[in-house]
């Protein structure tokens, strides 16, 4: 065994040796030199490099695949609009109620008559591409995508699209209408037309839906104004608004030109600086044209303008409803009756009955001295220059028109009292409001035994002469 151990020795010695040599001779730069792997210069060839034909070609065989386009489906409509209730306007309650409709994404609203077509688009944030045919001879059917060439192509950055109404109701694919179902509550219709103009009729459940009506949020509702004054409850007061009373002047001396007054309520506004008037009855309604209030009846289509209905009238107030165009937006208003503070004249005081200058033709005095003839049905307004007679179709308009004011005297007959003569006529306040008879007796000395004992007492009328217009009236 002894010389196994001989043998591991010279083993190791043999082994260190080696070691030694290889420790302390030169390196062999042809053994640490690295062979580099030769370098790929093109890659494994694609399966999708082929042309766009080759592709094309292999609709045949174990290959062929058989392309069946996309069903198209009702949108649910449903979760997008919102039923504001239908037009309440007085003037809109016909055989075809208005609805007022709004779409949650867009925030539009729109009034819709009932069984109108409204149109929708669907809109978004899409990338505009050309659109190219599956085949190379394959024709588009239809004119063109349901949505339109740039609806189809939905950007991977761009948000959920959303549903608006068609600028102008232009027709569209996609349109709704509405029934009325009660008071507070709408049926919608949906109707659509795939790529082929065929009705799409599926989902059924999406075809019609009812809605309940909502109030309009306070953050939505209307703020306008009516000739640049901001609509609130005081809009009747800075537009310088008086309720008067009834024009006793005009239903007495209007003849059948101002008819149509009789029993209404006069108020008086202004255009600017110059006045004009308006007559209402409870029930009745006024228009803003734009400048000025006038009757409803005398415009073609009332509801395209803002309405003020009268709803109440008693001794005191005036109570209206006033609406904008859509019948969303309604305020209360109220109209105090003005009285007239203007002390009337003493006719005894103003004027004195001198005598007759002819049998149609009296002379009276003003307190002034000044002395005037009068016929009978002449007119006399008391102006702070002192008494006028209306005698030129200027003047009586002006008188008409408010632009000239003052208590006014007409005279109506010359009779004999207590063997006296004497002028009777009826004297208006300055609102032509309230009337009273007044006489002018002639001294014991006066003269007129030239003049008839009975005159006629028929009320006196508007000159045919005069070119009378009521301002504030369209004929």
């Amino acid at each position: 065994m002894r010389w196994i151990g001989f043998a591991n020795m010279a083993l190791i010695g043999m082994i260190l040796l080696t070691g030694a040599l290889f420790l302390f001779s030169e390196p062999d730069e042809s053994f640490l030199t690295i062979t580099p792997r030769p370098i790929q210069k093109e890659l494994p060839r694609s399966p999708f490099a082929e042309s766009e034909d080759f592709f094309l070609g292999i609709d045949e065989g174990i290959f062929a695949l058989h392309w069946v386009p996309p069903q198209m489906q009702l949108p649910d409509l449903s979760r997008d609009l919102i039923f504001y209730g239908k037009n309440a306007r007085p003037d809109a309650q016909g055989d075809k109620a208005g609805f007022h409709i709004s779409i949650k994404e867009s925030g539009e609203r729109a009034l819709i008559q009932e069984g109108d077509r409204v149109y929708l688009v669907y809109q978004g944030n899409y990338t505009p591409k050309t659109i190219k045919p599956l085949r190379p001879n394959a024709e588009p059917s239809g004119s063109g995508p349901i949505w339109g060439e740039e609806s189809i192509h939905l950007d991977q950055t761009s948000s959920k699209g959303f549903y608006a109404f068609s600028p102008g109701n232009q027709p569209t694919p996609l349109w709704l209408e509405l029934k009325k179902m009660g008071e507070q509550s709408v049926e919608v219709r949906v109707s659509m037309l795939d790529e082929k103009g065929m009705f799409v009729t599926t989902p059924n459940a999406w075809r019609s839906f009812h809605l309940t009506a909502q109030e309009f949020p306070k953050t939505q509702m209307l703020c306008w104004d009516l000739g640049g004054l901001r609509v609130d409850t005081t809009l009747l007061v800075r537009q310088k608004a008086r309720w008067v009373g009834s024009d006793l002047f005009l239903q007495m001396h209007g003849g059948d030109d101002y008819a149509f007054i009789v029993g209404k309520e006069r108020i008086d506004l202004f255009e600017g600086t110059e006045p004009y008037s308006c007559f209402v009855a409870e029930g009745e309604s006024l228009v803003w044209n734009g400048t000025r209030w006038q009757s409803s009846d005398t415009v073609e289509n009332s509801q395209k303008f803002p309405l003020l209905v009268v709803k109440k009238i008693d001794e005191k107030i005036m109570t209206f409803e006033l609406w904008d165009t859509e019948g969303r937006a309604k305020h209360i208003l109220n109209l105090v009756r003005s009285k007239d503070h203007t002390c009337q004249p003493s006719m005894a005081y103003e004027m004195k009955f001198v005598g007759a200058k002819t049998w149609a033709q009296f002379i009276v005095e003003s307190r002034s001295g000044e002395r005037m003839t009068l016929k009978l049905h002449d007119w006399l307004v008391l102006t702070p220059q002192g008494w006028t007679k209306l005698d030129t179709p200027e003047k009586i308009d002006a008188y008409v028109g408010h632009r000239l004011n003052g208590p006014l005297f007409v005279l109506d007959k010359i009779a004999k009292q207590n063997g006296r003569q004497v002028l009777i006529g009826h004297l208006f306040n300055v609102s032509r409001t309230e009337v009273e008879q007044v006489e002018l007796a002639s001294s014991p000395t006066t003269s007129i035994a030239h003049l008839y004992r009975h005159m006629p007492v028929a009320p006196p009328m508007l000159p045919k002469s005069s070119e009378v217009t009521l301002e504030g009236r369209d004929e």
